[in-house]
């Protein structure tokens, strides 16, 4: 009786949060908090050893790529290549309204990742397959050290700002937690920057803060929309 009631519970629960996700809308214009560049790249160091890595760089082609006309933004994510992989990488895809991710022409290309700037500076993001990236999420979940999932998500419109932005050649990201009704929770920054000769510089004193949430589909388990502290 007890095991039956605990199933019983499981499936309410599995139900209720498939049924939360389903109500998910993702829209082109995600309204991101505007924040201080320096403020985060300070917290991005503090927060390496968590989220794996510091800042990463995705080219305006990589973004271009990803941008089609059935996505309505494209969805990121930390990932490992090995389970013992000290960094985290950060893979990109696109994704529907609905929060599903999309195929692309070639699904070789499906999933675009890349590594930290301090680890390997790469002008143009990687690409794999689904079953790939799903191997490189998993390997999160029993890795070690230990990195947790940073998630998140732009939609197309910010996304084309950013690399619309005279002089942008892509845009960095930063590993940031955001305060959502006295929670903190797990995300990232995004901003537009210029390369020159290896080096990367912002264009603004600003970077966008994602607040909008990200399913589980991005990795994991728990059901939660944002990976909470």
């Amino acid at each position: 009786m007890k095991n039956t009631l605990i199933l019983i519970v499981g499936l309410i629960v599995s139900s209720i949060f498939s049924y939360a996700q389903t109500l998910t809308k993702f829209p082109t214009n995600c309204e991101p908090q505007s924040v201080d560049v320096a403020a985060v790249a300070k917290d991005a160091k503090s927060l390496l050893g968590t989220a794996g890595f510091e800042n990463v760089y995705f080219s305006k082609a990589d973004i271009q790529d990803l941008i089609t006309e059935s996505s309505v933004g494209i969805r990121f994510y930390v990932c490992k290549a090995t389970k013992n992989q000290s960094y985290a990488d950060v893979m990109a895809v696109s994704i529907n309204a609905d929060g599903n991710e999309l195929k692309t022409k070639n699904a070789n290309r499906q999933y675009l990742f890349t590594m930290d700037v301090n680890t390997r500076f790469l002008y143009n993001a990687l690409g794999v397959n689904s079953a790939i990236a799903s191997s490189r999420v998993a390997n999160l979940e029993s890795g070690s050290p230990k990195i947790d999932y940073y998630t998140s998500y732009l939609g197309n419109e910010t996304l084309k700002t950013l690399i619309n932005t005279e002089g942008a050649d892509g845009i960095r990201i930063y590993p940031a937690n955001i305060e959502i009704d006295k929670e903190t929770y797990r995300t990232m920054c995004f901003g537009s920057v210029k390369v020159n000769q290896g080096t990367i510089s912002n264009l603004s004193n600003t970077y966008l803060l994602a607040t909008h949430p990200c399913p589980v589909q991005c990795g994991g388990s728990g059901g939660q929309y944002l990976w909470s502290e």
